[in-house]
């Protein structure tokens, strides 16, 4: 079954819009500055379906481009006249930065009471993307519990932390900015989860025998041994239609550009009459994810005010 990310997605943001009619109300607009670095096509890609969210919620998103050409100082500059800027309530530094500067020094530019993107150790804020993945899980529970005939239904399971901390999950990826922050909100959540990056060998349902509890063997994973599987690779073919089971709930954050589209790690016309459920492209994380960030926005907006 296709998860329908939209669908999720407007359900959020129609939560969110009276919170920004409200703020409006007493004289305070979310407001989020985007510093973009270069000339990236995924990356202005992505800060246009932000302003199109942000203009649908009725918040303003302001966009500050700087060339290659521009120095680091330059780029902190910038931050911190955003940062010292009352009227803004959040900012972003779109990834990737192409600038000789530390993960750890980026970080940390953007004052932890607008990290929205919840990149800061102290920021108060999740990551969106964390956010997004337990939104969509949520909606998954809540279909299983009014699907009673489905295979995945547990009649002794009915509220969703419960329901979550009863699955095996598989994140495959540990980048910063998918499966780590992923793994993270799943970990605060009560719920471990089991880690594939570069050096693991992903198996098919016809591979050797897998330790039943953990999914895996030494290094060699199989994803079939698992409830749900969060992607965050970036590549074609992560995950092909062998390593897809039945009972899978399969979520694809990883992309990557096939033509003139983007595409997630898997095959989608393989995997829809396979997996239980599993995030199409597009419309899977992607508006998930961007309401999430305006979810941040609103709440920086709130604790900011006057």
């Amino acid at each position: 079954m296709t998860i329908p990310g939209k669908e999720i997605a407007d359900a959020l943001a129609e939560k969110l819009v009276s919170e920004v009619v409200h703020l409006t109300a007493e004289k305070t607009l979310p407001h989020l500055a985007v510093i973009l670095v270069g000339e990236d096509k995924s990356s202005l890609s992505y800060i246009n379906r932000k302003k199109k969210v942000g203009e649908t919620l009725g918040c303003i998103v302001s966009v500050y481009r700087l060339t290659v050409q521009n120095t680091v100082e330059g780029l902190k500059t910038t931050v911190k006249i955003l940062n010292d800027d009352p009227d803004i309530q959040g900012i972003i530094i779109q990834r990737p930065v192409p600038m000789p500067i530390t993960k750890v020094e980026l970080d940390s530019l953007v004052v932890k009471e607008k990290d929205v993107d919840g990149f800061r150790l102290d920021s108060p804020f999740t990551p969106p993307i964390g956010l997004a993945i337990l939104s969509i899980l949520e909606w998954v529970h809540e279909d299983i519990r009014s699907n009673r005939a489905s295979e995945l239904f547990n009649p002794n399971v009915n509220e969703f932390d419960s329901w979550l901390i009863t699955q095996k999950i598989l994140i495959i990826g540990k980048g910063d900015t998918g499966g780590k922050p992923i793994a993270e909100i799943l970990r605060k959540r009560g719920v471990k989860a089991i880690i594939a990056d570069s050096k693991t060998k992903l198996l098919g349902s016809s591979d050797e025998k897998i330790n039943e509890n953990t999914g895996k063997n030494n290094n060699r994973i199989n994803p079939r041994n698992f409830n749900i599987v969060i992607s965050c690779v970036g590549k074609p073919n992560i995950l092909r239609h062998s390593m897809v089971s039945k009972k899978m709930i399969l979520i694809g954050m990883g992309l990557h550009s096939e033509g003139n589209h983007l595409a997630p790690d898997y095959d989608q016309n393989e995997v829809k009459n396979t997996a239980a459920y599993y995030t199409p492209v597009p419309g899977g994380v992607g508006p998930v994810n961007v309401v999430c960030l305006f979810q941040n926005l609103i709440q920086a907006t709130q604790t900011l005010k006057p």
